[in-house]
């Protein structure tokens, strides 16, 4: 439950509301109440946690904290479901078994181009379904946190390997793109622990390959990973070209890289 500060009337009402299903859920859930001091201030650590502001007040949200899905109580502007304790009851029950859609995060969505940065084009929550799971192409996703250092690392890297394999792919049977995983959720993306972690998306596939952990992040162990891995013309092609007609599917990711 959220409130705010200058919420006095309904508050009570909202705390038993929870407080009673909290304990008819108990070892399922937990209840919790937070008020949000002001405009930009909130309790913490939670709040930040969970990314709460002034604007959601007052609400009620179920979050997955397995997960970090934020499930919102659609009330239809009648606050006063808020004390329901039946109401309140009745949507905790829904969302803990998957009737309830969660509220995703999501960046603007970039103007122009895909926000297009240096031949990698910047996926948001609000677009990963159309750009990645709706493409037509091979889509090769990273998904990564900002500021974190490994992704420092490897950014330059990524930045090569996209302008590498748009030289490859004239007839734009590729895709390669980046998500930033803290501002940007997506139901079909699982909250990565580990990042930033490669995936690609076969054309007409929902289920990513995932590039092995531990594997070299060179350009040129990466583009040899795509071509064994995508489903389209553009890995097609590459193979056919192998030296001696072999193919790079036919031997095991590890064996490959132990030949760089």
């Amino acid at each position: 439950m959220v409130h705010e500060k200058t919420q006095e009337i309904g508050i009570a009402e909202r705390k038993a509301a929870i407080t009673i299903v909290g304990a008819k859920l108990r070892g399922v859930l937990r209840a919790v109440h937070l008020r949000i001091r002001d405009a930009t201030e909130a309790d913490v650590p939670m709040s930040a946690f969970i990314d709460l502001h002034a604007g959601d007040a007052p609400g009620l949200m179920l979050f997955d904290i397995a997960t970090r899905r934020r499930y919102w109580f659609d009330t239809g502007n009648n606050a006063s479901l808020l004390g329901d304790q039946d109401a309140v009851e009745v949507f905790a029950r829904s969302a803990l078994v998957g009737e309830v859609a969660p509220t995703l995060r999501s960046d603007p969505i970039p103007e122009g181009d895909n926000g297009e940065v240096d031949s990698v084009t910047v996926v948001v929550g609000a677009t990963f379904e159309r750009v990645v799971l709706d493409s037509r192409a091979d889509v090769l996703l990273c998904v990564y946190r900002e500021g974190d250092r490994a992704w420092s690392a490897l950014k330059g890297e990524y930045g090569r390997l996209a302008r590498k394999l748009r030289a490859m792919d004239p007839h734009g049977r590729l895709v390669i793109a980046r998500l930033e995983q803290d501002n940007n959720e997506a139901a079909a993306l699982a909250v990565l622990a580990s990042t930033p972690a490669l995936l690609l998306f076969p054309a007409g596939e929902r289920q990513p390959v995932t590039y092995p952990s531990g594997a070299p992040r060179d350009v040129r162990s990466l583009v040899i990973w795509v071509q064994m891995n995508a489903a389209t013309g553009f890995a097609k092609d590459r193979r056919e070209r192998q030296r001696g007609g072999n193919m790079p599917g036919q031997i095991t990711h590890r064996e490959k890289f132990d030949e760089l």
